[in-house]
């Protein structure tokens, strides 16, 4: 399965060459390319490896962007058929009982 890309603008170019040589010699399934003419696209196969590229990329101050990991979002639902007078305390009541933490009930 592969994790969500990381991506990375603020380098100037003759600086990769380096940086991407000493990140595949640390973490070498790193796939490195070039999306959308303008950012460098990192991705890796596992869960691990992204902790470790992020965890790298944030020590080094190289300043990136990504989207949570599939298991670190939340999981939104929508619950039909309720009356709208229905208390949104005992929907919230009645999934936390389910073991979900639950952000917001609208």
């Amino acid at each position: 399965m592969k994790t969500r890309p990381l991506l990375s603008s603020s380098l100037p170019n003759q600086k990769w060459p380096k940086l991407s040589h000493e990140l595949t010699t640390l973490i070498p399934k790193l796939n490195i390319s070039l999306s959308r003419g303008q950012f460098l696209r990192l991705t890796v196969d596992t869960e691990e490896e992204y902790s470790r590229l992020k965890s790298i990329l944030t020590q080094r101050k190289i300043p990136f962007r990504t989207n949570n990991l599939r298991k670190d979002q939340p999981l939104k639902v929508v619950i039909r058929g309720f009356p709208a007078c229905t208390d949104k305390d005992i929907i919230r009541t009645a999934i936390s009982h389910l073991n979900y933490t639950v952000l917001d009930v609208i």
